[in-house]
């Protein structure tokens, strides 16, 4: 399963990212801030990076340098995530080298585009990710049973049944 790192000072972005990253099968952890997301990248190479720019104390972009100079990091995705939508920021990130720029709020339809950009995500990964996540599992579990409910009803109607037992013992047995 891949991995990602969230770093960012607002608790309540990193776990909202957290959360849609874990939506889409990847096992996804915060760090609220910059001196914890140093900590855990010295030592542990996650397969890649959302990364807030604007942080007290170390910059995103001084993270940013980190992982670009670290062997072991040197290959590891790094995604910008900022409220700061100015021209230069943008390129600058990029040129510290960030494989991709997202705009706070980050919704769950932009990581998708980004991953799949940086080749992490296709159609089918994407399929599999989902089967296996317990909260898409969740989601999956009750479109199926208003399916299901729904089918109830229309054997029903065609059996001309009143009763619910009757109708599921019926239409469980088919």
């Amino acid at each position: 399963m891949l991995s990602a790192l969230i770093v960012d000072d607002n608790r309540w972005t990193a776990d909202s990212i957290v959360s849609e990253l874990l939506a889409l099968g990847i096992q996804a952890r915060a760090a609220y801030g910059a001196g914890p997301g140093m900590a855990i990248l010295s030592i542990e190479s996650p397969d890649m990076v959302f990364l807030d720019i604007n942080m007290p104390s170390i910059s995103g972009f001084e993270i940013l340098s980190y992982v670009s100079r670290e062997p072991r990091l040197a290959k590891v995705p790094v995604f910008v995530i900022t409220s700061d939508d100015q021209p230069q920021t943008r390129q600058r990130a990029m040129k510290s080298g960030a494989r991709d720029f997202l705009l706070k709020p980050v919704s769950i339809d932009a990581l998708e585009v980004v991953l799949k950009r940086a080749k992490f995500l296709d159609a089918r990964q994407k399929t599999e990710l989902r089967e296996h996540n317990g909260a898409e599992f969740r989601f999956l579990r009750l479109k199926w049973d208003k399916i299901h409910r729904n089918h109830l009803k229309i054997y029903s109607a065609l059996i001309g049944s009143t009763t619910r037992g009757d109708v599921e013992r019926r239409y469980n047995h088919c």
